[in-house]
C-alpha cells in the first residue's frame, strides 16, 4: 500500500458511492437505536468485535492507516463518498467514522452491500 492514501472526491471502485451509503442508512440507524452502530472515532477505538467500519474520504491517512489496522480483527474497514448520506438518519451528519458491531445487523449490512454491487478495494 502506499505511503499516502490518496483523498478521493468522486465515488470510486473501494469508496461507497453516495446513493450506496444511503442504501445502508437505515440499518445504520436502527443499529443506533439498538446499541450497535458506534458513532465516532474515540467509540470506535474503544469497541472490539466490529464487523464494519465505515470512514468518511476526509479523514487523515493516519487515522485511515489505523482504521484499517482493524482488519486484523475481521471487520471490513470501507470508504465512504458522503458519511451524512449513511449518518443523516442518526441525527449525526457530522461524523466522520461509524462503525457496526459483529451480528445480525452487521449480516443485513453484508447483504445490501452485494444487493448493491459493491467491491471493496481491500488495499
Amino acid at each position: 500500500m502506499p505511503a499516502a492514501t490518496p483523498r478521493q472526491t468522486e465515488p470510486a471502485e473501494g469508496v461507497l458511492s453516495p446513493d450506496q451509503a444511503r442504501q445502508l442508512a437505515s440499518l445504520v440507524s436502527i443499529g443506533g437505536q439498538s446499541g450497535d452502530t458506534v458513532l465516532g472515532l474515540s467509540a470506535v477505538r474503544r469497541t472490539r468485535h466490529l464487523a464494519f467500519v465505515f470512514a468518511g474520504t476526509e479523514v487523515a491517512d493516519n487515522t485511515w492507516q489505523e482504521l484499517v489496522g482493524r482488519r486484523g480483527g475481521g471487520a471490513q474497514v470501507l470508504r465512504v463518498a458522503d458519511m451524512a448520506a449513511l449518518t443523516r438518519g442518526l441525527g449525526r451528519a457530522d461524523v466522520s467514522v461509524v462503525a457496526v458491531k459483529a451480528g445480525s445487523l452487521a449480516d443485513g449490512i453484508a447483504a445490501r452491500l452485494v444487493a448493491a454491487d459493491f467491491h471493496p478495494d481491500t488495499r
